[in-house]
C-alpha cells in the first residue's frame, strides 16, 4: 500500500506541475493586455509610463517561462499571490467563494444520490416493462435537457410568474436581521432554484448508470441461484446486486468529487451565486493570472484526488483487489 501511494502521488505531483505549466502558458498567449484590464480596460486615459509600470509590478514585462518559475517558487513557500483585480489574497477570494459553492454542491450531490439511487434500482427491478420505460425516457430527457435553459425556465416560472423564489444571489438584504431560523429559511429560499438545476441532469445520468450497472449484475448466476433459494427481491437487489455492483459505483463517486468545489460557471453566473464558478469567470474576463492558477491548481488537485479516493476505495469493496 505504501509503496502504491507514494507511485500514485508522484505521478499526481508530475501531473499537476505539467497542467500549471501549460496552463500558465496559455493564459499568457490570451489576447488582451491584463495590465491595461485593470487600469480600466481602456475606458480611462493611462500614459505608456505608467502602463509599464503597471505590467513590472504584475510581473508582466517577463518572459512568460520566467515568470512561471517565479510564480511556482512562491507556491512552494505558501504563497498563491495576489489578485491583480480585486487586489486581495488569492487564497481569501477562494476562501469566500469555498462556502457557497460547497452549500450548493454538497446538497446537489446528496440530493443525487439519494434520488438515483432508489430509482436506478427499481429501474433495473422493472426493467422493459411499461412504468420503467417511461421514467427512463423521461430521464433521457431530462439528461438531454440543457441546464442554462431550465434555469432561465424556473426564473420565469417561479420567480417571475409566480414569485415563490428569489431569482439572484446568496441572501436577502434584510439577511442580518433575521432570526437564526429565519436566516437558514432565507438560505435555503435562494438556494432551491440554483439547487435543482444543478440536480436535475446529475439525477438523470446517476439513475441511467447505476440501472445499467445493476442490469448487468442481475443476468450473473449467483443472483439465479439467490432467488432461487426463496430470497425477497429487496434483499436480491441490495445485498446481492447493489453490493457487487459498488466498483463501478465507486468510479462514479471519483468522478463527482472535483464537482464539489468547481461549480458551474453558467448557472452561478446566471443566479449571482458568489462561488468558484463566479470566481473563476471573472478571473478570466479580467485576465487575473494569480487567480486563474489558483483555481486552476485547486481543481485539478480534487481531479486527482477524486481518482485517488476510488482506486483505494476499490480495494474496501472488493476484497479481490490488492495494491502489489
Amino acid at each position: 500500500m505504501r509503496s502504491y501511494l507514494l507511485r500514485r502521488l508522484g505521478l499526481g505531483a508530475l501531473t499537476l506541475i505539467l497542467v500549471s505549466f501549460l496552463v500558465y502558458g496559455l493564459i499568457r498567449a490570451m489576447p488582451g493586455d491584463a495590465a491595461a484590464l485593470q487600469a480600466g480596460g481602456g475606458d480611462v486615459e493611462i500614459t505608456p509610463q505608467q502602463l509599464t509600470e503597471l505590467r513590472a509590478a504584475f510581473g508582466l514585462d517577463k518572459h512568460w517561462t520566467l515568470a512561471y518559475f517565479e510564480w511556482a517558487g512562491k507556491v512552494l513557500t505558501g504563497n498563491l499571490g495576489t489578485s491583480f483585480h480585486h487586489r486581495r489574497s488569492v487564497v481569501e477570494l477562494i476562501l469566500e467563494s469555498l462556502g457557497p459553492t460547497l452549500l450548493l454542491s454538497v446538497t446537489s450531490i446528496l440530493l443525487a444520490y439519494g434520488i438515483s439511487i432508489p430509482l436506478g434500482l427499481f429501474s433495473a427491478h422493472r426493467n422493459g416493462r411499461a412504468d420503467e420505460r417511461v421514467l427512463t425516457a423521461s430521464l433521457y430527457a431530462l439528461h438531454s435537457f440543457p441546464s442554462y435553459v431550465m434555469a432561465i425556465l424556473l426564473i420565469l416560472a417561479f420567480s417571475v410568474k409566480v414569485r415563490w423564489f428569489p431569482v439572484f444571489g446568496l441572501r436577502s438584504s434584510n439577511y442580518d436581521e433575521l432570526s437564526t431560523s429565519g436566516k437558514a429559511l432565507d438560505l435555503l429560499w435562494h438556494m432551491a432554484l440554483p439547487v435543482a438545476c444543478y440536480t436535475y441532469g446529475a439525477i438523470a445520468y446517476y439513475t441511467r448508470f447505476i440501472r445499467s450497472t445493476i442490469a448487468e449484475v442481475l443476468r450473473q448466476d449467483y443472483i439465479r441461484t439467490a432467488r432461487a433459494k426463496g430470497l425477497g427481491e429487496f434483499t436480491v437487489l441490495v445485498k446481492h446486486a447493489f453490493r457487487n455492483s459498488l466498483i463501478p459505483f465507486v468510479t462514479l463517486i471519483g468522478f463527482s468529487f472535483p464537482a464539489l468545489l468547481s461549480g458551474s460557471v453558467i448557472l452561478e453566473r446566471i443566479f449571482a451565486w458568489p462561488g468558484m464558478g463566479q470566481l473563476f469567470f471573472e478571473s478570466i474576463l479580467y485576465r487575473d493570472y494569480p487567480l486563474i492558477m489558483a483555481l486552476t491548481m485547486v481543481f485539478t488537485l480534487l481531479v486527482l484526488a477524486g481518482n485517488l479516493i476510488a482506486d483505494l476505495l476499490y480495494g474496501l469493496v472488493d476484497p479481490r483487489i490488492t495494491y502489489a
